[in-house]
């Protein structure tokens, strides 16, 4: 060992000993949880049941106009949302601005929609459920089941718990009276013994949105030091092995450290990644977002035509469940969704349904980013590194969008673009490019050649798991030896 070496091994042993003392346990909680999110995630409730839960819509009694219900509502701004769904016997329309919360008025008259009240919220989760309602309580702020962003538009929200055998748990909005999250009593289980200690996402501390996320980037943070230490002590003391082997648990310890301490660095340090620090890739590429780009530059005035007009389309989908305002390329219209997810596109007087946007509009519409020249653009009908199933996608048993359109851009941004629904499905810089490596790649070890998802993905995943559980399982029982040993040369 040389000398410069041996001078630095005693401040590492201790610096190692004592993050080890403070985040051994965390260690293991990360890598336990983490095989538990290998095959469950968050309570999730996706587009499918929640069309499931909106009855069918009939357009020819949807006389009310998105401009005169803006009106009606004395809405702040203009809309930057539309939408129609029936939740009970009769249709609403939705609108919000950006950034606020759905209001609502019937779409057959026009007139203001009252707040879902505590009886009505116990009676629609029976209608929609089939199972009594026990408890209604009303939620002004999340609970641990819904933090989930695209809720906060539809606070406050009812939680109302069934009497059926699954331990049901449903969300309905105070303001749109949709179904828009269930949790039953299996995903909850599996909610706290994976995400939950995974993110550290006790409800208080998650209320506390800044301190809890600088308190993970910290822990993370301190996490990777402790990894580093642990791989430099172990190159240190790699040539002596044959003189001065470690025996025990430190010599289980050491071994675990050689094979797996590589592992467990990349993982608490791409978890760190996660949280974005300093903001590295979250660099707007948009002026006005992806939204305004599709839809014309300029957010479009709402629709003065009576929905209604949708009826002179004369292909729609059969069963239909929703209607979201969607302008494209300054073209007014509206997405129709079905009950079996299917779409269309339809002009706000009902002609020009169209299931699919073609090549040359969709090159047209692309073209049109703010001064950035378009370079490439090559329609993709299988997966490629930056557009692939990911883990929510694989838990969720749903596929990302096929074909797209990739688009590349002369400032090096690339957009990937679903033709079937008009959107972006992602847009990347350079940084964000080098995200998906550190932290895709390293955390979730989505790396093509593993094939994500595959049973050799699935086995390495939780042989890897299961040896950076046994390092750090190897490391608390070192701490708690070390604890013991100190508290009787103090006795």
């Amino acid at each position: 060992m040389a000398p410069q070496a041996r001078r630095w091994q005693p401040v590492l042993i201790v610096l190692h000993r004592w993050l080890g003392i403070g985040l051994s346990l965390m260690m293991l909680a990360w890598f336990a949880s983490g095989v538990v999110m290998v095959f469950h995630g968050y309570p999730h409730y996706g587009d499918g049941p929640r069309r499931a839960a909106l009855a069918d819509l009939r357009i020819e009694t949807l006389r009310a106009a998105p401009a005169s219900a803006a009106r009606t509502l004395d809405l702040p701004g203009p809309p930057s949302a539309i939408r129609v769904t029936r939740t009970g016997d009769r249709p609403r329309l939705h609108l919000r601005t950006e950034g606020g919360p759905w209001r609502s008025v019937y779409a057959d008259t026009g007139a203001p929609v009252p707040a879902l009240e505590r009886a009505s919220a116990r009676q629609r989760a029976r209608r929609l459920t089939g199972a009594a309602a026990t408890e209604a309580t009303r939620l002004t702020r999340p609970d641990q089941w819904t933090f989930a962003g695209r809720l906060s538009p539809f606070r406050p929200l009812w939680r109302v718990a069934l009497a059926d055998e699954a331990g049901s748990v449903v969300y309905l909005s105070e303001r749109t009276g949709e179904l828009v999250h269930r949790a039953d009593r299996a995903a909850r289980l599996w909610g706290y013994a994976g995400p939950v200690v995974h993110w550290l996402y006790p409800t208080r501390l998650r209320h506390l949105d800044g301190l809890w996320r600088q308190l993970v980037m910290g822990l993370a943070g301190v996490g990777a030091v402790l990894c580093l230490t642990g791989l430099a002590l172990g190159a240190l003391q790699w040539r002596r092995l044959h003189r001065r082997r470690p025996r025990g648990w430190r010599g289980w310890h050491h071994a675990l450290g050689l094979v797996f301490g590589l592992f467990a660095f990349t993982w608490v340090f791409s978890g760190l990644l996660s949280l974005d620090p300093f903001h590295w890739a979250s660099k707007p590429l948009f002026d006005d977002g992806a939204r305004s780009w599709i839809a014309g530059g300029e957010r479009p005035q709402p629709p003065t035509r009576p929905i209604a007009a949708l009826a002179a389309a004369h292909e729609r989908p059969a069963r239909l469940r929703e209607i979201a305002w969607q302008p494209i390329a300054g073209e007014s219209g509206y997405r129709l969704s079905a009950a079996d997810g299917a779409t269309a596109w339809v002009a706000e007087d009902g002609t020009g349904l169209s299931e699919r946007l073609g090549e040359p509009r969709v090159r047209a519409l692309l073209a049109r980013r703010g001064g950035h020249a378009l370079t490439e653009l090559d329609r993709l009908t299988a997966y490629d590194a930056y557009h692939y199933p990911r883990r929510r996608d694989r838990l969720a048993d749903r596929d990302p969008p096929l074909p797209v359109y990739r688009a590349d851009y002369a400032d090096g941004v690339r957009v990937y673009f679903d033709p079937a629904r008009a959107e972006v499905v992602h847009a990347l810089d350079g940084r964000r490019r080098l995200e998906r490596w550190l932290y895709q790649g390293l955390h979730s070890l989505a790396l093509p050649p593993l094939a994500p998802g595959s049973t050799r993905w699935y086995v390495i995943v939780l042989a890897a798991l299961a040896g950076g559980g046994a390092l750090s399982a190897s490391g608390v029982w070192l701490t708690v030896a070390w604890l013991r040993r100190r508290r009787r040369r103090r006795g």
